[in-house]
């Protein structure tokens, strides 16, 4: 056996080479006279089968590790949204944890809210002296007016000052109850 290694062949050999190749494998291609055509097998004729079992799967392994890839979702979902903000300060359910309506989940801080119920209290009382002051001028600029010293615009100005006085109020009032409904 003849280990040298193969020498170089000039470019020349080697497009000579290439040129005599690409002329020669088209007419190998091609078929004899006599030979058959390929086709495709009878309708009737018998292949292979791979036989398959069905199984039903088992409700655990038999020491086997298996592993899948998926989501887990439960059946039921909820969307939880508080009524107020606030810092949690403490949980009572873990996610996935079975819960009742009206169960408490967290706990949030109150701190926040009860500063702005002791502003609402604060503004109701400011209100209500408002409302003190606008209905002693109505009374003042009625008596006026029922004596013809005050005029009719005047008398319509401090009736619609007294009325939107008295609203505020009515607002403070429902600030102050709904902050204490909050902290409940």
């Amino acid at each position: 056996m003849n280990l040298e290694t193969p020498r170089s062949t000039s470019p020349a050999a080697r497009l000579t080479l290439a040129a005599s190749l690409a002329l020669l494998l088209p007419l190998a291609a091609c078929s004899r006279a006599g030979a058959s055509q390929a086709s495709l097998p009878a309708s009737g004729a018998a292949t292979a089968t791979i036989a398959v079992r069905a199984a039903k799967p088992l409700p655990r392994l038999d020491g086997e590790v298996a592993r899948a890839t998926g989501d887990l979702r439960s059946k039921l979902q909820a969307t939880l949204s508080p009524q107020v903000s606030g810092t949690i300060t403490r949980t009572f359910a873990d996610a996935g944890s079975r819960v009742r309506k009206g169960d408490p989940l967290v706990e949030l801080d109150t701190s926040n809210v009860a500063i702005q119920l002791d502003q609402a209290k604060a503004a109701r009382r400011m209100a209500i002296a408002v409302r003190d002051n606008a209905k002693a001028e109505l009374g003042r600029t009625k008596m006026l007016f029922e004596a013809g010293s005050a005029a009719a615009s005047v008398m319509d100005k401090v009736q619609a000052g007294y009325e939107q006085s008295d609203a505020g109020v009515a607002q403070a009032d429902a600030q102050v109850r709904y902050l204490e409904e909050t902290l409940r």
